[in-house]
């Protein structure tokens, strides 16, 4: 389950970002939470992301779109010609990406960051928390990206992101449709 995303210097968002499936204070349906105790989290169980034209609704999809392709399948993921830096102030254009995701699967939190460049990534860091501790799975620093492509071993993340991403929304299910 989507705890959060973040995303910092992706297309249209220049400064970061977040948004959380963590619940408001609000009772009014309130057995429709997931109550996760050990890590006092409530989630939502549903949320929608709605704004005016041109507020950056498609480019957040596509950072989480981005991240997914990275992860499940990163054959799809290539060296960018095209900076993925906000692109209205020429001087973050070309700065470091930020992305960031926490989960909740198998009893624990999983988050899994990165800071990349259109050809680099700079930081990529996968964590695991339990109620008493943070273990972290990976961390890396300056790897070139089609190397890291091809030889670092994904197969902890893969599991943990094909895991998150094979639950399809109800809707998406119901109607036949694929969620891309």
């Amino acid at each position: 389950m989507l705890i959060a995303i973040s995303i910092k210097n992706w297309k249209s968002f220049k400064n970061q970002v977040s948004f959380t499936m963590e619940a408001g204070r609000e009772k009014n349906h309130s057995e429709t939470v997931v109550k996760l105790k050990k890590f006092r989290l409530n989630l939502l169980p549903i949320s929608a992301i709605f704004g005016p034209n041109a507020s950056g609704k498609s480019n957040f999809v596509k950072a989480f779109s981005f991240l997914q392709n990275l992860i499940v399948d990163p054959s799809k993921v290539f060296v960018s010609a095209e900076p993925f830096g906000f692109r209205l102030d020429p001087e973050t254009k070309n700065q470091p990406t930020e992305l960031g995701v926490d989960l909740w699967l198998n009893d624990g939190v999983y988050s899994y960051s990165l800071v990349l460049n259109k050809q680099k990534i700079l930081n990529e860091r996968l964590s695991f928390k339990n109620t008493s501790s943070e273990k972290i799975l990976f961390q890396g620093h300056k790897t070139n990206f089609r190397r890291t492509l091809k030889k670092r071993n994904f197969t902890r993340l893969y599991q943990i992101f094909n895991s998150f991403f094979a639950e399809k929304l109800y809707c998406t299910k119901s109607s036949g449709r694929s969620p891309d």
